[in-house]
């Protein structure tokens, strides 16, 4: 009774993980189809098409921006983001992680030093525990198992 319902919530989660990526999936698509006709339209406007326009603006021009949308398929583009979305250090994952940890870092200390003075404490307990044990045992007499 309990695998049915680990399996049931198992596949209800896969199920709304799928929903979710599905819907991102479409969201990024139409922005990228979006982005991919302002770029072409910005690719046919007199700003690129005049060389010595293109020229006089230098690294400001978003022409090769412009060419660098286009030479990509929107729909491999928002597939991309998708994999940007799951993947460990995507979207400044990372960056926002060592942020917290940074930020938050007397706290983490204080917590692992009493961390390390209750394990001290039990581990003591413990061993008082086992030398009682062992002198109890040395001390005891023998007893026969039939």
């Amino acid at each position: 009774m309990r695998l049915t319902y680990f399996t049931a919530s198992i596949s209800f989660l896969s199920l709304m993980y799928t929903i979710t990526q599905v819907g991102s999936f479409f969201h990024y698509w139409n922005k990228r189809i979006r982005e991919s006709k302002q770029a072409l339209l910005y690719l046919e406007s007199d700003v690129c098409i005049d060389t010595r326009k293109r020229a006089n603006l230098g690294e400001f021009n978003l022409c090769s921006k412009s060419e660098d949308i286009i030479a990509h398929n929107p729909f491999f583009r928002a597939m991309y983001d998708i994999a940007e979305d799951n993947s460990l250090c995507g979207r400044g994952k990372c960056y926002m992680f060592y942020t917290d940890v940074t930020s938050n870092i007397h706290k983490i200390i204080i917590t692992l030093g009493f961390l390390s003075i209750l394990v001290c404490f039990l581990s003591t307990l413990k061993m008082k525990k086992h030398r009682e044990d062992m002198v109890e045992k040395y001390y005891s007499l023998p007893y026969k198992v039939d």
